[in-house]
């Protein structure tokens, strides 16, 4: 019995008298005190019997509790997910189509980002659908060549899912600067190539 008060459980009776004014059947009337708070109050007790024809305990009524439907949960089905049409790995035969127009040396270098680097960086359970790959195509596609050179390097380093050009703003502003001197002027330029064989020294 918890104390109405604190409702602890700690409490004990102090009197016990026998009492029929609250019950048409003999029952205890009780005076009890919690040892938490010292509260004290009255209770009336009695000892019900459950009659197994009547379903009920006797005695007293019970309330009549409302019916309630139970529960039953139910797992919908898992939508399972189409299968990805993968490109892993990946051959020169297999993406021709999609390589149309694209330099040599690039199309190597977009086997090698698909192949090598997002392997390493996904491991086996990257989902490396066809899709994605023609999309990084088509960007590079759109590209200079030395663009597309530094676009596809900068994936195969960096390990990149796609090829999207916002990725490397600040290497595609400008072209590499060659190896090499590179003459400012056309005079200078027309003496180097006099100089490396590859103008005409004119007529004597």
């Amino acid at each position: 019995m918890r104390c109405p008060k604190c409702q602890s459980t700690g409490n004990f009776a102090t009197e016990t008298k026998r009492c029929t004014v609250n019950s048409s059947e003999d029952s205890l009337k009780r005076r009890r005190i919690c040892r938490d708070c010292g509260a004290q109050w009255t209770t009336t007790e009695r000892i019900d019997k459950w009659d197994n024809d009547l379903r009920q305990w006797t005695g007293h009524a019970e309330p009549e509790l409302p019916k309630v439907d139970p529960v039953v949960r139910t797992r919908e089905p898992r939508q399972s997910r189409p299968a990805a049409s993968r490109f892993h790995p990946i051959t020169l035969e297999q993406v021709a189509d999609q390589l149309l127009g694209i330099p040599p040396d690039v199309c190597q270098m977009l086997l090698e980002w698909w192949n090598n680097s997002r392997r390493s960086k996904h491991g086996a359970a990257a989902a490396w659908t066809e899709k994605a790959f023609t999309m990084s195509v088509d960007r590079v596609k759109k590209l200079p060549h030395w663009q597309q050179v530094v676009l596809t390097n900068a994936g195969i380093e960096h390990g990149w899912q796609a090829l999207n050009p916002s990725y490397c703003k600040d290497l595609l502003a400008k072209p590499p600067r060659q190896g090499g001197f590179q003459p400012q002027s056309q005079g200078l330029a027309g003496a180097l190539a006099i100089l490396q064989g590859g103008g005409n020294r004119g007529s004597a």
